[in-house]
């Protein structure tokens, strides 16, 4: 699982400033979201250069907890899931009054793919 930085915003207007997407890793790949910045929208932009649809998860936190009061047993929070069509380019946002349910023990945001991610890229941003 390799750790992924998000892009700052760029003015466009300056041709000295760019971002770039990177590299997915096919065992998964997170990103860092410090305290301070759990008050901010994330948005993932997809880039799917492979011959076939690729599904991206952000993996939930926790990913199942128990129930208590009116009732007993266990629910599994959902994944929010994307599915990019090949050579479609697809983004998510995640709202800063969800983002908890998605950031693990460690602030990390973790990212799952199937479908063979070999030429996924990524570009992320908090806003």
């Amino acid at each position: 699982m390799a750790t992924l930085t998000f892009a700052a915003p760029v003015d466009d207007d300056l041709p000295s400033q760019h971002t770039e997407f990177v590299a997915t890793s096919p065992t998964g790949d997170k990103f860092s979201i410090p305290v301070a910045s759990q008050d901010k929208d994330v948005v993932l932009i997809f880039n799917n250069g492979h011959t076939s649809p690729i599904t991206v998860a952000v993996v939930a936190q926790p990913t199942t907890m128990a129930l208590t009061g009116k009732g007993s047993g266990t629910w599994t929070r959902p994944n929010r899931d994307i599915v990019i069509a090949n050579g479609e380019t697809h983004s998510m946002i995640i709202r800063a009054t969800e983002l908890k349910a998605f950031i693990d023990a460690t602030n990390f945001l973790n990212l799952s793919y199937t479908g063979g991610n070999a030429a996924l890229t990524v570009l992320g941003f908090l806003v």
